[in-house]
């Protein structure tokens, strides 16, 4: 379980991308860059956390979907913290939401 790698993709509504962005980048650190429709957050290490829209969320501008990088065991309480910060800063789950794990 401690070697196994994973990367996982977390639709939300309730907040903006460029909020989701941010709430990321309150965690993780490094810089954030408009991409088209969406963000990327690269993160002191120099890893990618992408913000992208999905077409299938009921939240239109005010929803996205998370991406994170490869991620491992000693990465859990930063992805818990992201979850944490996103979600104060507005970011909820609906029934038009989904999250996808990558092992």
């Amino acid at each position: 379980m401690k070697t196994l790698r994973f990367g996982i993709e977390i639709e939300t509504v309730g907040l903006s991308r460029t909020g989701l962005a941010r709430a990321i980048h309150s965690v993780v650190g490094g810089t954030v860059s408009d991409e088209y429709r969406g963000a990327r957050v690269t993160d002191a290490r120099g890893r990618s956390w992408r913000v992208v829209p999905d077409g299938s969320l009921s939240g239109g501008e005010n929803s996205g979907e998370i991406v994170s990088p490869v991620l491992g065991y000693d990465d859990i309480d930063e992805l818990q913290n992201v979850i944490r910060a996103v979600r104060a800063a507005g970011a909820r789950a609906d029934a038009s939401c989904g999250i996808h794990i990558h092992i």
